[in-house]
């Protein structure tokens, strides 16, 4: 009995595959998405090729900034579930490690200027 109730489980999982198909749309979504940014791509080489380069640079450093500062708080807040547990060192290894991003953040900032 209990061996057919596994079998079900495996139609479940199935199941489970055909959802595989629902994210085939989404990924339709995403090439849309790309096809548009070619778009624009094609539009920048219209200008010299360094500037995409240049632009490209910029986003970039943008973009780790970013991500820097939410893994920052990310760093901070496990800092604090670590001391929670009784674990001081891990805690002050990772306070120390947002410390870094916070001055890798001030090299990208001061990078970004010469955007400007």
């Amino acid at each position: 009995m209990h061996h057919h109730h596994h079998g079900n489980r495996h139609d479940h999982d199935h199941e489970h595959d055909h959802n595989h198909d629902h994210d085939h749309n989404h990924d339709h979504d995403h090439d849309h998405n790309h096809d548009h940014d070619h778009v624009h791509k094609h539009k920048h080489d219209h200008s010299h090729a360094q500037q995409t380069n240049k632009d490209r640079i910029q986003k970039i450093v943008t973009h780790w900034l970013k991500h820097n500062d939410d893994h920052i708080k990310s760093y901070r807040e496990w800092s604090e579930k670590a001391k929670e547990e009784n674990l001081p060192e891990v805690s002050d290894l990772l306070d120390e490690v947002a410390e870094m991003s916070l001055s890798m953040n001030e090299k990208f900032q001061k990078a970004l200027r010469f955007f400007l």
